[in-house]
């Protein structure tokens, strides 16, 4: 093995070099407080930013935690407020039903009886819309009171021929504007059979505006989207203008039951489209009808609260920080003082 040899023109370090080195480093701080001290400065600048880090994702978790149990709350009370809903308008059904099974009427005591209705079916949702229609699809009665220039009223094409061949006992129409008021409606229609065999439909409106309007107020925020859909994805009634989802209202059903599959409840923490806000929808299936009720949450108005408990936290450890470096700084100065003089009674 070959060793290498110092540079022309320089000596070697020798142990007794190495050792002035360090007696030299010593004399500067001999007491070795200027080198904890330094260590004590980077601890705590590192702690406060490590406590703020952990404290702010605890609190972020918290926070959306607490939403999504509320939220919950809220969501089980609209399905309550919309099972009642149809369960009173299924009422109206069955009477209807009840009254025209294996009887023979004419268009004047049809009228009487959506008339003898009609008050309790404005109590449900300040709306009436009942169709009676034979089997033919022609209306034979209805609570509608149109104007000469109005269409007429007309029953649901979808819901009468899935009625008519007996495919459904009951069936969710299509949403609609009531001729007469201008009100969102959708229908449930009930088969109506004489001997046996299909005599007709009747069909009863609910009030999408109404129980809109209800779930609104009671939304956390007029940013957040309360919908009630099908489970085809039909939109039956959502709060706010639809553009607050990024989506029109057929979308927003699809893109909801796409993530939902088949699960009766749930959360679902993701845009409800590619390029829209943020949010936590939570979502139920109705116990006797194939209808969701969702509410989805902007995640943005969530955090607004963190947001603010962040500043506080930041300005809190920036204070311990500058307050540390303070009193470092000073306790610094002291110890180089401390070991000048200590350096100078040595030199001496």
């Amino acid at each position: 093995m070959t060793q290498r040899s110092a540079p022309l023109g320089s000596t070697p370090p020798t142990a007794t070099d190495a050792t002035m080195m360090r007696r030299r480093s010593t004399d500067k701080d001999p007491s070795g407080t200027v080198r904890v001290l330094r260590w004590v400065s980077v601890i705590g600048l590192l702690l406060p930013v490590f406590l703020l880090t952990v404290v702010a994702w605890i609190e972020h978790t918290n926070i959306l935690r607490s939403a999504e149990r509320d939220g919950t709350k809220i969501v089980d009370l609209f399905r309550e407020q919309a099972g009642n809903l149809f369960t009173g308008h299924e009422l109206i059904l069955d009477m209807v039903v009840n009254r025209m099974q294996d009887r023979n009427k004419d268009k004047i005591q049809f009228a009487n009886i959506l008339r003898e209705l009609e008050v309790m079916d404005r109590r449900l949702d300040d709306a009436s819309e009942i169709l009676l229609v034979d089997a033919g699809g022609a209306v034979l009665a209805s609570t509608t009171d149109l104007r000469s220039d109005q269409p007429p009223s007309a029953p649901d094409h979808r819901c009468f021929l899935a009625l008519s061949k007996n495919d459904a006992a009951s069936c969710i129409g299509q949403p609609h504007n009531d001729p007469r008021s201008g009100v969102k409606l959708f229908s449930l229609s009930r088969r109506i059979e004489q001997g046996g065999a299909f005599s007709g439909i009747v069909q009863v409106g609910i009030s999408a505006d109404y129980i809109v309007n209800l779930w609104a107020s009671a939304a956390p925020s007029e940013h957040d989207i309360v919908t009630m859909f099908t489970t085809d994805g039909t939109v039956l009634a959502q709060s706010g203008p639809p553009s607050q989802a990024g989506l029109s209202l057929p979308d927003v059903g699809r893109a909801l039951i796409n993530k939902i599959g088949q699960s009766p409840a749930g959360i679902i923490r993701a845009p409800l489209s590619t390029d829209g806000d943020d949010r936590i929808t939570v979502y139920a299936m109705l116990a006797e009808h194939p209808v969701y009720v969702s509410l989805s949450l902007t995640k943005s108005e969530i955090l607004k609260q963190w947001y603010v408990i962040l500043i506080v936290y930041g300005v809190v450890a920036g204070c311990f920080m500058a307050g540390a470096l303070i009193a470092l700084s000073i306790a610094l100065r002291r110890v180089r003082l401390f070991n000048n003089l200590l350096a100078s009674n040595r030199r001496r």
